[in-house]
């Protein structure tokens, strides 16, 4: 098969777009993005969906109730991770730093880093808009004189800061490693795009899960209560809900896979049967045993981890772990690429 020419590519494109606008306008859906990716993920082989859309209101509950799972030991390693040296990001951050959360949350490690670094103010950024103000009314009362500047937004796209924080030092605050969401080429880009956004002299706390035996990574996310397989289910809830679909959510399984030869954990959604359904009016067939890649999970050595910085422009100054080596909570500072050895 030949490849397909860049003007094809872009044509296509452009149509997606312009079908999901016209029934975005005949449903009320409320989001171009969401349906142009489901559409466009649904037509390529292998089908995948970006991760981003997991985290509606369902989603993101969903998603906190994993990481309080036994199996889903990432959370809970982190925690300890900063609780043991937020601390030490103070001393090499110093006073009056803006903390930017990308993808906050529930914000539910924040506090450590703002008990410690005491900053000027806390910009926290989140997909789910309303996810992120419940976050930030349980923070505000936590920490009653620290100004807060919520931003709803997805920051795999730029975005513009609060005015308000404009001449402060920024501290780019990515935990959880969700920076495995993304391969290496997009991981690169977002870390990038991150230092444009908090700009040279900035630093960037990250979280990065290590590489460790599939039957340690494998039950993190297919846990024995069924959490992770609903969260995942719930994209083909919230397609059916948003984008007037007609998914039968009953013949899809949720299946995770640790893929070696790309260091990753894979979560697919696996149609047990033969099924037919329509999205925003188009109309879509899967055979039994076809999958709907939903995410990637990559897991990073010690030197990928820094290597993946420094190429993306981003200096390691610092580096944090638990005993067991099992995950790592990174420090780095924004500054200029060399261009020679």
């Amino acid at each position: 098969m030949q490849p397909m020419s860049t003007r094809s590519a872009d044509t296509r494109r452009t149509e997606t777009r312009a079908a999901c606008a016209a029934s975005v306008a005949a449903t009320d859906a409320s989001n171009p993005a969401f349906c142009a990716d489901v559409l466009a993920g649904l037509t390529i082989r292998p089908r995948a969906i970006p991760a981003r859309w997991f985290y509606d209101r369902r989603g993101s509950e969903l998603f906190e109730q994993i990481t309080q799972l036994p199996e889903y030991y990432l959370t809970r390693v982190e925690r300890s991770i900063l609780a043991a040296h937020a601390s030490d990001v103070a001393v090499q951050t110093g006073s009056g730093t803006v903390v930017v959360e990308f993808g906050s949350g529930s914000s539910a490690k924040t506090p450590l880093l703002l008990s410690a670094t005491s900053p000027s103010a806390y910009v926290p950024i989140d997909i789910s808009g309303e996810f992120l103000r419940e976050s930030v009314a349980t923070l505000a009362r936590q920490f009653p004189r620290l100004p807060i500047y919520p931003v709803e937004g997805d920051f795999t796209r730029p975005l513009v800061l609060p005015s308000a924080i404009a001449e402060a030092p920024r501290l780019g605050f990515f935990p959880g490693s969700t920076i495995g969401n993304l391969t290496a080429a997009a991981a690169v880009d977002l870390l990038r795009a991150m230092a444009d956004t908090l700009g040279q002299g900035s630093k960037l706390l990250i979280g990065l899960d290590r590489i460790k035996p599939a039957d340690v990574l494998i039950p993190a996310y297919a846990d024995a209560q069924g959490v992770t397989a609903e969260f995942n289910l719930n994209l083909l809830q919230r397609i059916n809900r948003e984008l007037e679909g007609n998914i039968p959510v009953g013949a899809f399984r949720h299946v995770a896979r640790w893929n070696d030869s790309e260091g990753r954990i894979e979560m697919h959604l696996e149609a047990t049967r033969d099924v037919a359904f329509t999205v925003a009016g188009h109309p879509f067939a899967m055979t039994k045993g076809k999958t709907i890649h939903t995410e990637n999970s990559y897991k990073y050595g010690p030197r990928d981890a820094r290597l993946l910085l420094r190429a993306s422009g981003w200096t390691p100054i610092a580096e944090w772990t638990d005993k067991d080596g099992l995950f790592a909570v990174i420090l780095a500072e924004a500054r200029p690429v060399p261009t020679a050895p």
